[in-house]
């Protein structure tokens, strides 16, 4: 594999007019994907995004360091979402929006400190090579639903779980529904006290893939804040290193700079949780569901 690194300022310089627009990274991943289709293949984007990516705000610090495309929502925080398949959407035809399909695959460290790109960089070459990363956790995996809403997160569970089943069924599957659990009421609010020790659990115990449904925020899991951005720092799994997918929302909008949400906690905590993220709509949920 070849790789070449190139500088963002750089970029922005030939393809932006100076400024860090989505739309200059795009077209440079279009120039060399035009020149050699077979040789362009992936994409590493090093560094967190914002959707501010010309700092008009400057109540917070710029974190543009490689820009983000956001939906046309954008500024709604409740319908807008970042999204890097922008940069991959290469065809003739495509570049609207994101409409069309990927042609070369895509990735982000979300990181703006070198110790946090050493620490993510450290973390991948470890999964990858060391013998202690192989072992019979890899094939555990973990199925998290919330409650309430009509079940609706409990049936694309059940309906995800028995597509793995059915296809892959060497995977040992384990389930964490929180109407399974006791429900207690704090003056904070309702609580699941057991699914938050029952996830550190399945971390501990070492997950190749955690999947969750449901509803979320910036710093927590459902409602009843069953796994906080203090949760997961606490993580200390060096060797058991889980893929998570959470279909939520914000969990892990990496996209706003006056916060550190909990998706970018668990990127960086001292266990390494690759996280992709799926904004909570209809659309997003049955994607994860057909794939």
């Amino acid at each position: 594999m070849n790789v070449v690194t190139v500088d963002v300022d750089q970029v922005a310089n030939e393809f932006g007019g100076g400024v860090k627009d989505p739309s200059a990274l795009r077209d440079m991943c279009r120039m060399l994907y035009s020149r050699a289709p077979s040789k362009f293949r992936y994409l590493l984007l090093f560094g967190d995004g914002s959707y501010d990516f010309r700092h008009v705000d400057t109540r917070t610090d710029d974190q543009n360091f490689v820009p983000t495309y956001e939906t046309l929502e954008s500024l709604s925080p409740i319908i807008s979402y970042p999204s890097d398949d922008y940069f991959g959407l290469l065809d003739d035809s495509e570049g609207e929006g994101l409409r069309g399909g990927l042609e070369i695959s895509i990735g982000r460290f979300v990181c703006r400190t070198n110790a946090e790109a050493q620490n993510i960089v450290d973390k991948v070459i470890s999964y990858d090579t060391d013998p202690k990363c192989f072992e019979e956790w890899r094939l555990n995996m973990c199925f998290m639903a919330d409650d309430e809403d009509g079940n609706i997160h409990l049936d694309q569970v059940e309906e995800l779980s028995t597509l793995l089943q059915k296809s892959h069924p060497v995977y040992n599957q384990s389930k964490v529904y929180l109407d399974a659990y006791e429900q207690i009421t704090t003056p904070g609010g309702e609580r699941y006290p057991t699914v938050t020790k029952a996830i550190s659990d399945d971390m501990f115990k070492g997950q190749l893939v955690y999947t969750y449904l449901g509803h979320g925020g910036p710093t927590s899991l459902t409602q009843e804040r069953v796994l906080k951005s203090s949760d997961i720092i606490d993580w200390d799994n060096q060797y058991k290193l889980p893929l998570m997918i959470t279909a939520t929302c914000t969990f892990n909008g990496f996209d706003d700079p006056s916060i550190t949400n909990a998706g970018e906690e668990a990127i960086h905590s001292r266990v390494k949780v690759q996280l992709h993220y799926f904004q909570q709509y209809g659309q997003c949920i049955q994607m994860i569901i057909s794939c």
